[in-house]
């Protein structure tokens, strides 16, 4: 058992949509992620409401923020997304950082998954 996570900050965070600070969290408890029951059940909370609001299309400024540290776990194999969410992330990221003129941080995205249209796209050009 995961002696020193704190549960309940996990699940105010969580409730309280502030992605980029539970994504802290989950860092600071990634050896806890996969074993304790309680972290797992609070990230898999957290990460169906993040992708909830994604699907929602709600602008949010820590939205950015919270797409790349997801991207960062999954990359680092702390805390693994599924493949389909991976390519979401993936794509908003592209997206995010074409629309804002920043091609050389959206090229470093789209590489990962070229076959997707706007990856394929950016890498283009």
């Amino acid at each position: 058992m995961a002696e020193n996570v704190d549960y309940e900050q996990i699940y105010q965070l969580t409730f309280r949509k502030q992605w980029a600070e539970l994504l802290e969290l989950v860092y600071k408890y990634s050896k806890f992620a996969s074993s304790d029951e309680l972290v797992r059940r609070a990230v898999n909370t957290f990460e169906n409401e993040f992708f909830g609001e994604l699907d929602k299309v709600i602008a949010k400024d820590d939205i950015e923020t919270g797409l790349e540290n997801l991207f960062l776990l999954h990359k680092g194999k702390i805390y693994s997304l599924t493949e389909n969410r991976a390519i979401t992330v993936v794509i908003e990221l592209v997206n995010i950082y074409r629309n804002k003129g920043l091609l050389l941080e959206a090229y470093n995205y789209a590489v990962f998954y070229p076959k997707q249209e706007i990856c394929a796209e950016v890498s283009k050009n």
